[in-house]
């Protein structure tokens, strides 16, 4: 079975790592850009909680997150706290959740793990694998309610979407382009 052990971007020119170990029902990732964060799995390999230092030089600041799943393993909720010596922040608090179209997702059949995807941001924006997201909200009210447009290729596949914020804090209307690559990989045994 392979597993995805490490990660390594760049961004402005500088290199960042994340390196991958796995425990029986937890993934911890070792981020070298945002510090480390421990995810706990279900029976399903579904993300349901995850728990970060939020500043590696401020270990008092913790975030905790949870998420919620419908009967397809579709993440539904996302909520995340934030701690200061173990007091929970409330003008912190991220809650949002999410509906999906029917069509593939932009990393539907992609080879790195599930969990990765709900974990780590795609163009900014979570995605989450099976089917694309059609609309999220913030339960808080910051960013208010996000609506996402597709167009798909014969495969029904997102080859362009649209992002626009319905409520709260106006933004503008930001546009994405996906290219696909098919790749070949060579399994040693």
């Amino acid at each position: 079975e392979g597993k995805l052990i490490k990660v390594v971007s760049s961004k402005d020119g500088n290199q960042f790592d994340k390196t991958i170990e796995y425990g029986n029902n937890t993934i911890t990732v070792i981020d070298t850009e945002s510090g480390n964060i421990v995810f706990t799995l279900n029976s399903n390999g579904d993300i349901i909680s995850g728990y970060a230092i939020a500043n590696a030089a401020d270990p008092k600041v913790e975030v905790k997150t949870t998420y919620g799943y419908d009967n397809a393993s579709k993440l539904t909720s996302y909520t995340s706290n934030y701690y200061i010596d173990d007091v929970i922040q409330p003008a912190f608090a991220i809650s949002t959740t999410y509906k999906y179209d029917n069509k593939n997702s932009i990393v539907y059949k992609n080879m790195l793990p599930l969990w990765y995807f709900r974990a780590y941001e795609i163009c900014g924006k979570k995605y989450y694998i099976v089917n694309n997201v059609t609309e999220s909200e913030d339960l808080e009210g910051r960013t208010g309610k996000t609506n996402y447009t597709y167009t798909y290729n014969d495969e029904n596949y997102p080859v362009e979407f649209y992002t626009q914020n319905l409520t709260g804090e106006p933004l503008p209307m930001t546009t994405f382009k996906v290219t696909y690559k098919t790749v070949q990989v060579e399994v040693k045994k």
